[in-house]
């Protein structure tokens, strides 16, 4: 049965397309200062990241989605005609 299911229209990928940057230039960072074996592969390194790392990764993900994106999805999704206009978001004061 099909849902109308706005974070499958482009906010999820957006958020582990971000996530993944973060996750290679990590990678990518260890390589430069050799902290890791010279020959270790890209799996093995980041088989190294730990919980709080991954965790604080899709934290800074999620803060880099834009509102744009996620009104976007949702409109996508047939909730456009819920959006009026619009103030001027306060970015601070969404992401909690």
């Amino acid at each position: 049965m099909p849902f109308i299911q706005p974070l499958d229209m482009g906010i999820i990928e957006n958020l582990k397309v971000r996530y993944r940057m973060k996750l290679v230039h990590f990678i990518l960072e260890k390589i430069e200062e050799n902290l890791f074996d010279p020959f270790a592969t890209a799996n093995q390194i980041s088989g190294k990241i730990n919980v709080l790392q991954a965790i604080q990764f899709v934290s800074e993900s999620w803060r880099e989605v834009s509102c744009s994106t996620i009104m976007n999805c949702f409109a996508h999704c047939g909730f456009s005609n819920f959006i009026g206009p619009q103030p001027e978001l306060d970015e601070q004061f969404l992401f909690v």
